[in-house]
């Protein structure tokens, strides 16, 4: 990988943990640090396996040549989507700023588009290793 694109896979993980320490305003540091770590292991092996289901038809040396670079740029990008509305909603509740019954229904669409993410993504993944796989023949 290039310097650029480390530095952009950097700052793009940096960005993510920012934002999950200003979705648990109001917290104390461990249990920030508590929230963050949980959801970026978490979230960590949802984006491998959304990488894993993208192995068929690709070929091993590629598939694996490439999985630091997607998971590290994936990672991110799930959190922010996904478990950044998560920990907003945690951080809502904790203050009473949101019922039960509400706090269902939006945890629930949270849960229905983070599915409709994962698929995409899945899809997404196997064409950039397609698309290496091409360009490496």
């Amino acid at each position: 990988m290039g310097t650029g694109l480390n530095i952009a896979i950097i700052m793009l993980n940096l960005f993510s943990i920012i934002m999950q320490m200003k979705m648990l305003k109001g917290f104390d540091k461990g249990k920030t640090v508590a929230y963050i770590l949980l959801g970026e292991i978490v979230m960590f092996v949802i984006s491998y396996v959304v990488y894993a289901l993208t192995s068929g038809g690709i070929p091993s040396e590629v598939h694996e040549a490439s999985k630091w670079m997607i998971l590290l740029t994936i990672l991110p990008v799930n959190i922010m989507i996904t478990y950044c509305p998560i920990l907003s909603l945690i951080n809502k509740k904790s203050f009473d700023d949101i019922g039960d019954m509400e706090l269902k229904k939006k945890l629930f669409i949270v849960a229905v588009v983070a599915v409709f993410i994962f698929i995409i993504e899945i899809i997404y993944v196997k064409n950039i290793q397609t698309g290496i796989a091409k360009f490496a023949n």
